[in-house]
């Protein structure tokens, strides 16, 4: 599974940990470009699988907040919107569900998720962003009452070939009673004296990946990741 665009390249930490299929979890403090890092995983899904689309998740924000956020980042929006004029549109391809706080059930969201599965065109989504996992109990009571409500959702997108992403806050209640369901962790800080936001990559199935230090850099639009420091420099040095 490719996730790099120009700048961001991820495949330089995951070194082919993350296959087709597979379940991420990005935790981190407030404030780190989660949504963002979600939005690159997103776009390469467009351009590295073209015979397919993609799904953003979102109880956070609506379709229009969310064509801001896009509008803002062109490295995104050249990828993920159809009209950069003044009315922008989500691509087609580019499947969304948004839905605001309310008494749904865990089933309910179920088959809006299914729907979108089932009407999705081109057919098949390869990738689905779930932004975010805090969002679930705040937009709907009804959820707390279902212990599966992850678990099950995970296995459906398994189950349909798709490689998900859930961005959650860093001490996400839900994320620390289902650890096992990841396939893989990334966890992102921000050093509190310059303000530097950090990635690193927690677990991996394989262990391939790269244990070095990278860095999320934001500025004028744009996101890049940089690498910091090799941890095999860093034991030359010792």
């Amino acid at each position: 599974m490719r996730w790099s665009l120009p700048g961001i390249d991820f495949d330089r930490m995951l070194l082919g940990d993350i296959v087709k299929g597979d379940c991420l979890l990005l935790k981190g403090p407030t404030a780190t470009h989660k949504f963002l890092t979600g939005l690159s995983f997103l776009s390469s899904g467009l351009i590295y699988e073209p015979d397919q689309s993609v799904l953003l998740i979102s109880l956070h924000q609506d379709q229009a907040a969310v064509i801001r956020a896009i509008m803002a980042h062109e490295q995104f929006a050249v990828h993920m919107l159809k009209d950069l004029g003044k009315q922008p549109a989500l691509n087609p391809r580019v499947r969304f569900l948004y839905r605001p706080p309310d008494y749904f059930s865990a089933s309910r969201f179920y088959e809006w998720t299914r729907d979108l599965f089932r009407n999705a065109t081109p057919p098949g989504i390869s990738r689905v962003l779930f932004h975010t996992v805090d969002q679930v109990k705040q937009s709907s009571p009804l959820i707390e009452h279902e212990p599966l409500f992850f678990a099950a959702l995970i296995e459906y997108f398994k189950a349909h070939g798709s490689t998900s992403l859930f961005v959650a806050s860093e001490g996400s209640d839900a994320t620390t009673e289902l650890p096992d369901l990841f396939d893989g962790v990334l966890y992102t800080d921000k050093d509190p004296a310059t303000g530097e936001v950090g990635i690193t990559v927690g677990r991996t199935g394989p262990c391939r990946a790269s244990h070095d230090s990278f860095r999320l850099m934001h500025e004028k639009g744009v996101l890049r990741l940089e690498l910091t420091a090799s941890r095999l420099t860093l034991r030359r040095r010792h």
